[in-house]
């Protein structure tokens, strides 16, 4: 009796945590999203439970899209995520001159 017990335990938490396992978040892609309506590009790598790479857009509408990554807009939008996170800070220094001294002053990198 105890063993029976311990199995369906063993089996009910099996039907749990197979229901509760994460699968791919994007389960249809689009090939193009109109470039000036995303808000945010997210790269999501290939995880035990997905076997692909996904991307997922944010839009401005706070609506989230998938795009297809062999497509060419995706490999564009990979690119170019890729070629903003691999760009130095820019660190602007100006000189503001006043009458008497002159300072220099540091900007704040800024992220477009």
């Amino acid at each position: 009796m105890k063993l029976f017990t311990q199995i369906f335990v063993l089996l009910a938490c099996g039907v749990i945590c197979h229901s509760a396992i994460l699968k791919c978040r994007c389960l249809s892609t689009s090939k193009t999203i109109n470039r000036s309506l995303i808000r945010k590009v997210k790269e999501i790598p290939p995880r035990p439970y997905c076997a692909r790479k996904e991307i997922l857009v944010t839009l401005k509408n706070e609506k989230q899209a998938c795009l297809d990554p062999t497509s060419k807009f995706g490999q564009a939008v990979l690119a170019s995520l890729k070629n903003k996170s691999e760009r130095p800070a820019e660190v602007r220094t100006t000189r503001a001159t006043t009458t008497s001294t002159t300072k220099t002053v540091t900007a704040v990198p800024t992220w477009s």
